[in-house]
């Protein structure tokens, strides 16, 4: 139950910091939005599947 618990807060801080954090990307290039584009679409992919399989790994060692 502990391991659960810690996968939880573990989440819920990751999010909170993101949102928090005062270090935003600053721009690659002034004419390079796709590559700033690119690298934001790959951090919301990769941050919904970390939340997902952390929750899940969360809710089976629960059950």
């Amino acid at each position: 139950m502990a391991i659960a618990i810690v996968l939880i807060v573990m989440v819920v801080a990751s999010i909170t910091f993101h949102f928090l954090s005062p270090w935003w990307l600053t721009p690659a290039s002034s004419n390079w939005g796709e590559i700033d584009g690119a690298l934001n679409l790959t951090l919301v992919i990769t941050g919904a599947f970390f939340i997902v399989i952390n929750l899940m790994i969360a809710w089976f060692v629960i059950k």
